[in-house]
């Protein structure tokens, strides 16, 4: 009997698995982002009714990352994931994706993708994952209303950047949109890094963890810097996160935001007003560099649905798709052949200067967003950069020695 009851709920479990929807794991959850997704979501339902997505939000997509592992290893993952950059690789080591070489094949990626990423999507000589987005990180946003009524012009230093920060405090204005949270400030980290260390430094410091760099007087007057930033506002950060920062910057409660453009994802469902008021400028300093991350899609392998799965990648991956979600959420899109003459003005000077740095070889990965490093050196690196910047009372060696410590990981 037992053994009939066992097989009963194995033939139950069976039908159960079958009826389940098919999922999409993805941490969207900004107001902007979750209209690009429902755009995501239309093009889903017209291809197959099945599908459902789940958000799992916070930490800069290291929640959802947790989760897919998890799930992982309980045996129950999702039929798609959103990933970045060297996770990619990590899931593709172990044997976790399902090649999309025919798909490849099919929408001639070999010259419809930008270089670029076809490196990130690659894995051993095939593709692995579904390029989605390119997102940008050097950029100082603005309220113009803000600086008006201050009579501020932007900063172009971070030298500049350091007294407009202390005349709008002295105006009981807060100057940086920024949450008590780590990924938040370790984009500030990163732009102040390549803004007075360069892209050479940059490389080499925050992609190559090279202790001689790290260990070097620029890393000094950067900390110097970072520091002045933490202790001019520090003691006003909350744990905020980045879409309630972007708030107060639209609502003129904050003047500046340092980091990516799915701000423009939240412009996009702003009033009139608020989308003439918010302006964009490539961060202090580091003109001339284009410092990226990238939103992908995985086919986790072992999934008895692949074919649903590739049909509804063919979608995804076609021009007219990829040319309005990218417009929705403030990217550009990974491929090449896309016109973007009707993207909001900062998308457009963010293609043409992706462009531009792909020429002079200054298209730089953002460690912060998972796209320059082993997952468990960033996760270490990104958090020696939280704590210095919240305890004022570590110095600039300590840092420098744990950082140093980090880059000997194998």
């Amino acid at each position: 009997m037992k053994k009939i009851i066992a097989l009963l709920l194995l033939i139950s479990l069976s039908f159960a698995s079958q009826a389940k929807p098919l999922e999409l794991l993805h941490w969207w959850s900004s107001k902007g982002e979750l209209n690009a997704l429902s755009y995501l979501e239309n093009v889903m339902d017209r291809q197959h009714s099945g599908w459902e997505t789940k958000s799992i939000a916070g930490a800069g997509g290291k929640n959802a990352m947790y989760v897919l592992q998890a799930r992982a290893i309980a045996g129950t993952p999702p039929e798609v994931a959103q990933i970045e950059g060297t996770d990619i690789l990590s899931w593709a080591q172990l044997g976790f994706v399902n090649h999309l070489d025919k798909l490849a094949k099919t929408q001639d990626w070999q010259h419809t993708l930008r270089p670029l990423v076809t490196q990130v999507n690659s894995f051993e000589g095939r593709y692995v994952s579904l390029p989605l987005t390119i997102h940008r990180t050097n950029w100082l946003w603005l309220n113009q209303a803000v600086f008006k009524q201050a009579h501020l012009t932007p900063p172009n230093t971070w030298s500049d950047l350091l007294v407009v920060i202390h005349q709008l405090k002295s105006m009981g204005v807060q100057p940086i949109a920024l949450g008590k949270d780590s990924w938040q400030i370790s984009i500030l980290f990163e732009n102040i890094a390549l803004g007075l260390g360069g892209s050479e430094y940059y490389h080499n410091a925050l992609v190559d963890i090279n202790a001689a760099t790290i260990n070097s007087a620029k890393t000094h007057e950067i900390l110097s810097v970072f520091r002045a930033i933490s202790l001019a506002i520090n003691k006003d950060l909350t744990q905020s996160t980045w879409q309630q920062e972007t708030e107060k910057l639209f609502q003129g409660q904050a003047a500046m935001q340092i980091t990516g453009d799915w701000v423009i994802g939240e412009l996009n469902v702003a009033s009139e007003e608020t989308r003439n008021n918010i302006t964009c400028f490539v961060a202090p300093q580091t003109q001339g560099n284009f410092v990226f991350n990238m939103d992908s899609l995985i086919s986790l392998s072992g999934s008895q649905h692949f074919d649903q799965i590739e049909q509804l990648f063919e979608k995804l991956s076609q021009k007219t798709f990829l040319h309005d979600f990218n417009r929705l959420k403030g990217s550009i899109p990974p491929r090449n052949d896309i016109d973007v003459s009707d993207y909001n003005a900062c998308s457009q000077k963010s293609n043409q200067d992706y462009s531009l740095s792909e020429a002079s070889n200054t298209l730089l990965p953002s460690m912060t967003d998972s796209m320059a490093i082993d997952p468990r050196k960033q996760r270490l690196l990104v958090n020696e950069i939280y704590k210095y910047f919240i305890n004022t009372k570590m110095t600039e060696q300590a840092f420098i020695s744990n950082v140093i410590a980090i880059s000997k990981i194998e």
